[in-house]
């Protein structure tokens, strides 16, 4: 989207808080806040048009704003925590964040592509396809006529603990006569 496309977008969708914003669109409309603000200064503009400009331009910048978050598949009550201060921080990252490409929940890509961002590189290679997955090896035919599987030589049985022998019973005293 050029600078004069965001201008005209901006006013278009003035009361539009519903549908997404590209980066480009929420970007150029701050930088053209920012030049009325910087022009306003240069030729001291009374303090009563600058107020008028900015009531002007405040209303289509929360819309935009709100628009972008959507983008990014947020919701635009996340706005609200730049009011926390830290929260400028978290909105900058997330204006400055590649919108989702296709449809999201708020409405179509704004740039009007249901592809991924094309990449930076003029000339890229084609990604090759991965191979599927190789199909485990099957299992070979089985025989007709196997052979039993040998069975394993029993182990041996330890030898069993000899039993002690018996006490031998002590012979009898003769009787005395």
């Amino acid at each position: 989207m050029s600078f004069i496309e965001a201008i005209k977008s901006g006013f278009c969708n003035y009361f539009t808080f519903s549908g997404r914003a590209s980066r480009s669109e929420y970007w150029y409309w701050i930088l053209f806040g920012v030049l009325i603000a910087v022009i306003e200064s240069l030729i001291g503009a009374p303090t009563i048009v600058s107020n008028i400009t900015t009531l002007v331009l405040l209303i289509p910048g929360l819309a935009v704003s709100w628009r972008r978050l959507h983008d990014i598949d947020k919701s635009g009550a996340w706005f609200f925590i730049s009011f926390t201060g830290i929260g400028i921080i978290l909105l900058l990252v997330w204006a400055s964040t590649v919108g989702t490409s296709g449809s999201n929940r708020f409405g179509s890509d704004p740039l009007g592509s249901d592809d991924p961002e094309p990449s930076s590189d003029p000339d890229p290679e084609p990604d090759p396809e991965p191979d599927p997955e190789p199909d485990p090896e099957p299992d070979p035919e089985p025989d007709p006529d196997p052979e039993p599987d040998p069975e394993p030589d029993p182990e041996p049985d330890p030898e069993p603990e000899p039993e002690p022998e018996p006490e031998p019973e002590p012979e009898p005293e003769p009787e005395p006569e």
